[in-house]
């Protein structure tokens, strides 16, 4: 069905509310909301929009939010993830992370810290691709996706640490360095574990205070990419973390399973890289050399991107054919994989017991396929949406081809006339252009988000356009069925239950189904 439009108030006396709409300058790009349910009654919603990054509450009961907190970035980031507690937020940008954190009872969001990467040529900016907490090594970690092939793991501090470090006025980024990952007791026969060095990579700790006076000196302006390495290097002191890499591609993203037993790697190569996290050895995942010996490592996964002819001929027009991942996800049970490609327009799944591929989403117009992720406490049900589009589909992993998705419409501002008079508007000032303007059937999805609070389960969408909410339900009953049935399934039902009267087979059917 049509989902609700999520919208909060002034808090003036008038009562009016505004829409919630988020935005990202990368059209790559497609995680800018995180949403969870902490107490099981209000969802908290963090989304980025114009350089700010927002910080609400809505309840679950309501559409109606209301506005926490704020934060100026000064930079359109690629990425924003946040720990399990809600305390810790990280923006990655060009060629650093922003660390954030949160006071839930005051409903403050404050600088913690911000990482510069480090830069091996002067042409390189290694933008931080993605980011996300998970159980690594035995307790949560941040992850960070980067552009020059590494992935690098970061420890989370709690808020109090944060803050009694800042209250002494020091710097509170080593607390965020990891120096402990590699704790695994598995070693490769040809050589043991004392004779290979951990991978590290450095990374600059810079001003906090000296940012800020940046991006307050140009409100209206987003630096470019070089005066941002200027300013974030300008005092910056050099500290060392921990990695795992390095691999032969740039990596878009990673995530690793809910049960810390594997690492999901996706990039721009055809393959997916599933790397088990108990023998990754001090970094190394693919091949390292000890000494004058070769050591290989048989115990990474690759996963092949769906492609071939079909593929080839679809992308005609472009000079790769080969499909390329932005985004990667694992359903609760660490069972699934799931991975969208964004030039091959589909998502394809994988089993973790065979690594066999089980599903392909495939869809028939040429939009990329960006966000997606599973659906909270429904393993084999899957979200994803198209970069542009009017609805984010629901897909099921085990049903046939022809059953074996629905769609969340998604309400919109402006309906189809609207837009088309709109386009015709555009082209007629126009007059010169060769060419007119079709209108914009859908909205600009930046990022899909799931929270579930007691027995209801939630989708919020993210657009350019506006944040939405569906109710996915997790079983069917007679309190849910009246309100979420066509009129076509009802007058089907009635077929079946007349046909019943006369039907003996109809009437060996279980009574619920009758």
């Amino acid at each position: 069905g049509k989902g609700e439009a999520i919208v909060f108030g002034d808090g003036d006396a008038s009562g009016t509310t505004r829409h919630i709409n988020s935005s990202y300058d990368h059209c790559q790009v497609a995680d800018s909301i995180i949403c969870n349910c902490y107490d099981g009654v209000n969802d908290e919603i963090v989304v980025v929009k114009k350089r700010m990054m927002h910080l609400y509450t809505v309840s679950r009961t309501s559409t109606v939010a209301r506005k926490d907190a704020d934060v100026y970035l000064g930079i359109n980031p690629y990425t924003i993830a946040r720990s399990a507690n809600g305390e810790c937020i990280v923006v990655g940008g060009d060629l650093h992370a922003m660390l954030f954190h949160y006071n839930r009872e005051k409903r403050e969001l404050k600088y913690s810290s911000i990482l510069v990467f480090q830069r091996n040529q002067a042409s390189e900016f290694p933008m931080a691709n993605y980011a996300t907490f998970g159980k690594v090594g035995g307790k949560e970690r941040l992850l960070l996706t980067n552009q020059n092939g590494n992935i690098y793991i970061f420890e989370v501090p709690s808020r109090g640490e944060i803050e009694e470090r800042q209250a002494q006025g020091e710097d509170p980024s080593p607390l965020f360095m990891c120096t402990t990952f590699y704790d695994n007791v598995w070693n490769p026969p040809q050589i043991s574990n004392s004779r290979l060095e951990s991978q590290v990579m450095t990374v600059g700790s810079s001003s906090v205070q000296s940012w800020i006076q940046t991006v307050n000196s140009s409100p209206n302006r987003a630096p470019n990419a070089f005066e941002v390495y200027v300013s974030l290097s300008s005092a910056q002191k050099e500290l060392r973390t921990n990695v795992v890499g390095k691999f032969p591609i740039a990596l878009n993203c990673a995530v690793p399973s809910a049960d810390s037993k594997w690492l999901a790697v996706v990039g721009d190569s055809q393959m997916v890289f599933v790397c088990p996290l108990d023998k990754i050895i001090q970094g190394h995942i693919m091949k390292y050399k000890a000494t004058s010996t070769e050591v290989y490592m048989p115990y990474v996964v690759r996963l092949k991107l769906p492609g071939g002819k079909a593929l080839a001929h679809k992308l005609q027009h472009r000079p790769v054919a080969r499909p390329y991942s932005q985004y990667c996800v694992w359903n609760d049970s660490s069972t699934l994989l799931a991975a969208s490609s964004d030039n091959g327009n589909y998502v394809a799944v994988w089993s973790s017991s065979n690594w066999s591929l089980v599903k392909v989403f495939e869809y028939k117009k040429q939009g990329p396929c960006l966000s997606l992720r599973f659906v909270d406490g429904l393993d084999s049900s899957l979200l994803w949406a198209e970069d542009i589009s009017e609805s984010v589909s629901v897909g099921n992993v085990y049903c046939p081809k022809k059953k074996d998705r629905t769609f969340l419409k998604l309400p919109d501002r402006m309906d189809r006339r609207k837009r088309k008079r709109l386009s015709q508007a555009f082209n007629n000032f126009g007059g010169g252009m060769t060419k007119d303007i079709p209108p914009i059937l859908g909205q600009r999805i930046t990022g899909i988000g799931c929270t579930t609070g007691g027995n209801r389960t939630y989708v919020y969408t993210a657009s350019t356009s506006q944040l939405s909410r569906h109710e996915v339900l997790r079983s069917w009953s007679p309190e849910t069925h009246s309100k979420f049935t066509s009129k076509k399934f009802k007058k089907a039902l009635l077929q079946v239950l007349l046909g019943a009267r006369s039907s003996a087979t109809l009437r060996l059917l279980p009574e619920p189904v009758l």
